[in-house]
């Protein structure tokens, strides 16, 4: 068995591809969803030739979060039975721009070594328990809300 080990964020991103059996895109609730962040909201519209207010009417729920500063609108992917509404067939029909989280799976965010290994994509793939992507994540989410502001 040929074992990949992986340390850090510059090895995973690009090693990792997607075996499309869907388990990422399934078992979503009110506790797992899928955020948009705001490129996402202009990009997947954008591809998919629609109007912003229709995608969020059309695919999106939308919450409101009570900050002590202010009131943020978030964003999240609709689900039917449990899976993302885009998943047709075991493969996302907007794979080629799906959103933020997504690109990031089977990874969550602030994840750690002790990651649970269900997906085939990650057959055959070890993490050292004591990596953490809280730093790559932080850099990440600080560089996506600069950009909505």
């Amino acid at each position: 068995m040929n074992i990949k080990f992986i340390k850090n964020k510059e090895e995973f991103s690009p090693k990792i591809q997607c075996a499309k059996c869907g388990e990422c895109c399934k078992g979503f609730s009110n506790e797992k969803l899928v955020v948009l962040f705001p490129i996402d909201l202009q990009t997947i519209p954008a591809v998919l030739k629609i109007e912003k207010d229709e995608f969020l009417k059309k695919y999106c729920e939308s919450s409101t979060l009570h900050t002590a500063v202010k009131e943020v609108t978030l964003y999240t992917l609709k689900y039917i039975d449990g899976q993302c509404i885009f998943l047709k067939d075991n493969l996302c029909e907007i794979f080629s721009f799906k959103p933020i989280q997504c690109q990031r799976a089977p990874f969550n965010f602030f994840w750690s070594g002790t990651i649970e290994y269900k997906y085939k994509c990650m057959q055959n793939i070890y993490i050292p328990d004591s990596w953490s992507s809280e730093y790559y994540d932080k850099e990440l989410l600080d560089s996506l809300f600069k950009q909505s502001t």
